[in-house]
C-alpha cells in the first residue's frame, strides 16, 4: 500500500468508524475500562503541553498549528489560555465537532480556527507546531516524512508524541492486528526513540525535554517531546564532524 493509499484509508476511517470510537473516548459522556484509560492518558498529555508552553511564550504574539487536531482537545484549551491556534485535520467529522466544541467553550474570536486539511498541504510558517497522537498512525518512514515537512514550517518549537518500541512489541503487534481485523480499525505503529531523535536532529532540532505517559495496561502509552531550534553554529559544527 502506497503512502497516498494509506492516507486515504486513514481519512475514510476517521470520517467513519474511527470518528465514532474516538468521539466516545474523548467526549463528555461517562466511559470505563480501555476508553477511560485512553481518555485519562490523553488528558494528561494535553495538560502537560499547555503547561509547557504557557509560562514560556508571550501568547499574545504566539501562533500555534495543532497538526492533526481531532476534535480540538488541545486546540481549545490553548486558545482559552490566549494563544492563536489553527487546528487542522483531514477528517471532516472531526473538524465539524471541533468547531462546535470551540463555540460551546466560548473561545474569544480571532484566537481559534479549524480547517479540513492534510498536513502536507500546510505551507505557512508557525512559531510552534504541536502534533499529538498522529505518528502512532504512520510507519516510521512516513513519520519521518511528516516531521521533515513540519520542521520546514516550525520556527521555534516542535512538540510531538510517538509510541516507543519495547521488547514486547511483537506481542502488542499481534494483539493489535487481531483487534484491528475484528473491529475494522487501522493499525497502530511504534517507533524507536533513536529513529525519532535522529530525524529531529537532522531537521535542525535539539530535544529540550521529554515525558512518558502510561494509562491502563498499555491502553495509552506514549512519549512526549518538546524540541527547539538548534543554534546555527551548533548545526554547522555537527556537519563538520
Amino acid at each position: 500500500m502506497t503512502e497516498v493509499q494509506e492516507r486515504s484509508r486513514l481519512q475514510s476511517y476517521f470520517d467513519g468508524t474511527g470518528f465514532e470510537r474516538l468521539s466516545a473516548i474523548y467526549g463528555q459522556e461517562e466511559c470505563a475500562g480501555f476508553r477511560r484509560a485512553v481518555r485519562e492518558g490523553h488528558r494528561r498529555v494535553v495538560q502537560t503541553v499547555v503547561s509547557w508552553l504557557h509560562p514560556q511564550i508571550p501568547f499574545e504574539t504566539e501562533d500555534v498549528l495543532d497538526a492533526g487536531c481531532g476534535t480540538g482537545a488541545l486546540s481549545i484549551p490553548l486558545a482559552q489560555a490566549g494563544v492563536r491556534v489553527d487546528g487542522i485535520d483531514f477528517s471532516h467529522r472531526m473538524i465539524a465537532t471541533a468547531k462546535e466544541r470551540g463555540r460551546q467553550a466560548g473561545v474569544p474570536g480571532g484566537f481559534l480556527s479549524f480547517e479540513v486539511r492534510d498536513l502536507e498541504s500546510v505551507d505557512r510558517p508557525y512559531n510552534t507546531i504541536v502534533c499529538i497522537d498522529v505518528l502512532a498512525r504512520y510507519s516510521t518512514e512516513a513519520s519521518v516524512d511528516i516531521l521533515q515537512h513540519l520542521s520546514s514550517l516550525a520556527r521555534r518549537r516542535l512538540v510531538l508524541t510517538f509510541t516507543p518500541k519495547t521488547s514486547m512489541d511483537y506481542v502488542w503487534r499481534a494483539i493489535g492486528a487481531l483487534y484491528a481485523r475484528r473491529q475494522g480499525a487501522v493499525p497502530l505503529y511504534t517507533h524507536r526513540r533513536a529513529d525519532i531523535l535522529k530525524a529531529l536532529e537532522l531537521f535542525g532540532w535539539t530535544i529540550y525535554r521529554e515525558a512518558k505517559f502510561t494509562a491502563g495496561f498499555r491502553s495509552y502509552f506514549c512519549r512526549l517531546i518538546e524540541a527547539r531550534r538548534t543554534p546555527v553554529e551548533k548545526q554547522e559544527g555537527a556537519k563538520e564532524k
